[in-house]
This record gives structure tokens, C-alpha cells and sequence, in this order.
């Protein structure tokens, strides 16, 4: 196997001269994204349709092959006929498949999350209202452009779909699920009544009766942090839609289309109840987060068109600080609620695209310290709020209640994630291989 560069954006060709004798191979481009594909075999020079572009293949002869996916062709000659068939590889060329800053993001995301509620807890200031919800709002946009970054190249079938939802629930279900259960079960009077014990356990989640649990579990909705949950879990339903219009080469306008039912159905939300825990009012986050991907996959030049700008990374982080509600109540400045907050909105998606791209300091969330965050990040946004509850009712003082409360976060989400999370998604993910 001989491997010739080309000029293709993204484009590599590899051929074979092996399989006839004398055979010479040489390489025309026609257009900028479309291969004129020559093979010289037996001193007769046979040509290859030029109408190989963006995955297409077209070659002569019986075994001839093509599948959608990148620029890698994989040319051989056909034992048979003897006639040049065009194999077209599954090995996408147009950018890195994971992100480790991506990691680092998220781990950051969770830490706005503990010091938004711990600095409410302890310090007693209303500066960080409303921080912790920017930091949800940010995993929002960064589960919208994995989602479409991972999938929206594979192809659209039975296999692929089951195997999307099994990562997906062995994702997010496990230690949410536990968290649910053992709330309810210490909620309730010898774990087998719907009497609620006059001395709540303060280190759960409190369960009125069967039917919050069965809003919880059938992931309808939750309370306090665990609302987030429900929200992500019905983008995921309905993200293998946007997934079959990308395959059907149409994406833009089924994000359109979703953009606008979601606005439909979160202000007919909002002429009822100013509850923010349902997912039409967080819908943009997502199908912002799902266009970046979709661009990125189109220009994979731009992941490092931006790294030289150091100015803008630190733009992204004193506007992502200062449009904090809570702050800009202090300041006597209007605002709005976080989900159409044009300020929030706005720094949220700027902060997204440099801690993307990598911008000034923001490149710091690509090394290992930040990127472990990221993979414990799960467990620290569940298993900080019961963690919080409990040191916030002891008698300890703030220089010691406050040190203590990350010190065992960050120790159980990294116990759940090593011993419980990582086990089971391993098993769950296994069953659909």
C-alpha cells in the first residue's frame, strides 16, 4: 500500500500498484472538492467518473464499492475485470473525535455550578444569583454539540441508534437514578410506607409523597438541581430527529423548524407558570451547541484559526462573569430569566466557542487536572446539593464548612465515578454491541 497527499481539503489517496503488473497510477483534482481518479492498467488508460464529491463514489466495473463518509479512497483494481473500482473508507478526516478542553469545559461548567450554591449557603450574597444556572446552561450547549459532533456522521440506522441510547442512559440514568431512589426510600417511614419521617435526613432529596417520585422517574421533571436531568434526557429523545434530517442532508432547516416549535411551546409555557424546568425554554442552548458542530464538521480549519487571539479568551470570561444576574442586580442593571437573559445568552455562547477553540488561558481546560473534572463532573453536580444541605445545618463555622463541602464533593463524585458510574456504563454500553 503506496499513500499519495493530495491537494483536497482534507484529502488523502491511497492506492495500490501491486495488484498488476506495470501498472502506474496518477492523480488529477477536478474542482475543489471532486476527484478525477486516472489508473494506467496495461498500457490502456481507463478513467474514473469525476463525480466523487462529499462522500459520493462512483466507480466502473462489478466491484465497485462506495459508502458516504469523508475524502479517503482507498483505490484498488478489480482482480476480475481488471477495470479500477473506487472503495470509499469510513475514516473521518475532519477533526479530532474528542476534545479533551471539551472535558475541562464541562469540569469548569460543574465548578460554577458549587461555588454559585456553596457561595449562597455560606456567604449569604445574592452577587451569585442566578451563576449557577449560566453553568447548566453551558452544559446544555456542550451536550448539543457532542451529540451532533458523534452522531450526526454516522449513519442512521437500527445499530447505530440503539447503541446512541444505551451510551446515552448508561450516561446520565445509573447515579441519577440512585440518587432518586435512596432520597425516597430514607424520605419514607420504615422504607415501606408513604409517611414522610418528622426528621428529614438532611443528606436527600425530599419526597413528599409517590407521585413527586413518579415525576422523577418517569423524568418529567425534578427539584432543586435534579431538574437538569429530566431537561437533558428530553433533548436526547428528541435529538435522533435533528440526527435523520442530517443524514438526509437537510439539517439547517430541521434546526430551523425545532427552533421555532420550541419557541412556540415555551412561550405557551410561559403564559402559564415562570417555572424554568422544562426544556422548550432551554431548547436554543442545545441547537446552538448542535449548529457549532454541524459548521465545525464543514470548515475543520477553524479549530485552529483562533488559538492566537488571547484577547478573546479573556473577553469570553469577563463577559460571562459580568453578566451574572445577581450582579447586575446589585449594579441596579435590569435582567432577565437566565433562559432568554440576552446577556446570559450571549456570554454563555462566546464562553462555549473559546473554551471550543481553545482562546488565551481558556487553553488551560486541555490539560489533565481540568480534563479529571471533567470526567468526575457527573457526580459533582448531583452529589453536591445533599452534600451542601448537611454542612449548612451543622454549627460549623464558614472557614471550615466551606473547605470541607468541596473537599467531600469532589471525594464521592470521584468514588461514584471510579466504583459506580464508569462500571455500569461499561456493562449498560456493552449490551448492544
Amino acid at each position: 500500500m503506496r499513500r499519495l497527499e493530495c491537494s483536497a481539503p482534507g484529502g488523502q489517496v491511497e492506492y495500490v500498484d501491486a495488484a498488476v503488473p506495470g501498472l502506474r497510477q496518477c492523480v488529477g483534482i477536478s474542482g475543489a472538492k471532486s476527484f478525477a481518479l486516472r489508473k494506467r492498467v496495461a498500457g490502456k488508460c481507463r478513467k474514473l467518473p469525476p463525480r466523487v464529491l462529499l462522500g459520493a463514489a462512483t466507480a466502473r466495473g462489478p466491484c465497485a464499492q462506495s459508502c458516504r463518509s469523508s475524502f479517503d479512497f482507498s483505490l484498488v483494481v478489480c482482480e476480475r475485470c481488471r477495470i479500477p473500482c473506487a472503495r470509499l473508507c469510513h475514516h473521518p478526516v475532519e477533526g479530532p473525535r474528542h476534545f479533551s478542553q471539551l472535558d475541562g469545559a464541562r469540569g469548569m461548567a460543574a465548578t460554577v455550578v458549587l461555588v454559585a450554591h456553596s457561595g449562597q449557603a455560606w456567604i449569604g450574597t445574592r452577587l451569585l444569583h442566578g451563576f449557577g444556572q449560566m453553568g447548566v446552561a453551558f452544559f446544555f450547549v456542550l451536550s448539543g454539540f457532542l451529540m451532533a459532533w458523534l452522531y450526526a456522521g454516522q449513519p442512521f440506522t437500527r445499530s447505530h441508534l440503539m447503541r446512541y441510547a444505551a451510551r446515552r442512559a448508561a450516561r446520565v440514568l445509573p447515579l441519577y437514578y440512585a440518587i432518586v431512589l435512596a432520597s425516597f426510600f430514607a424520605s419514607c417511614l420504615l422504607f415501606s410506607c408513604f409517611v414522610l419521617v418528622p426528621t428529614m435526613p438532611l443528606w436527600t432529596f425530599t419526597f413528599a409523597d409517590s407521585g413527586s417520585l413518579a415525576t422523577h422517574l418517569l423524568l418529567i421533571t425534578g427539584q432543586q438541581t435534579l431538574w437538569t436531568i429530566p431537561v437533558e434526557v428530553q433533548f436526547y429523545l428528541l435529538f435522533p430527529i435533528l440526527w435523520h434530517e442530517t443524514q438526509a442532508k437537510r439539517p439547517f432547516r430541521a434546526i430551523a423548524a425545532t427552533a421555532v416549535a420550541g419557541a412556540l411551546l415555551a412561550l405557551s409555557i410561559l403564559l402559564y407558570t415562570d417555572d424554568p424546568r422544562f426544556m422548550p425554554l432551554w431548547m436554543h442552548f442545545f441547537l446552538f451547541g448542535i449548529v457549532v458542530a454541524l459548521l465545525l464538521r464543514r470548515h475543520p480549519e477553524w479549530h485552529t484559526r483562533f488559538r492566537g487571539h488571547n484577547a478573546l479568551g479573556w473577553a469570553a470570561i469577563v463577559f460571562f462573569l459580568a453578566s451574572v444576574p445577581g450582579l447586575r442586580e446589585h449594579l441596579g442593571l435590569r435582567f432577565l430569566p437566565n433562559f432568554i437573559d440576552p446577556l446570559t445568552v450571549g456570554s454563555t455562547a462566546l464562553l462555549f466557542l473559546a473554551c471550543l477553540f481553545q482562546v488565551g488561558p481558556l487553553r488551560v481546560l486541555a490539560t489533565p487536572i481540568p480534563a479529571w473534572f471533567g470526567r468526575i463532573s457527573y457526580g459533582l453536580y448531583l452529589l453536591h446539593f445533599p452534600v451542601l444541605m448537611t454542612l449548612a445545618a451543622t454549627s460549623l463555622p464558614r472557614i471550615v464548612a466551606l473547605p470541607l463541602f468541596f473537599v467531600v464533593t469532589i471525594g464521592l463524585a470521584a468514588l461514584s465515578e471510579r466504583f459506580f458510574e464508569r462500571p455500569l456504563r461499561r456493562r449498560i454500553a456493552a449490551l448492544v454491541r
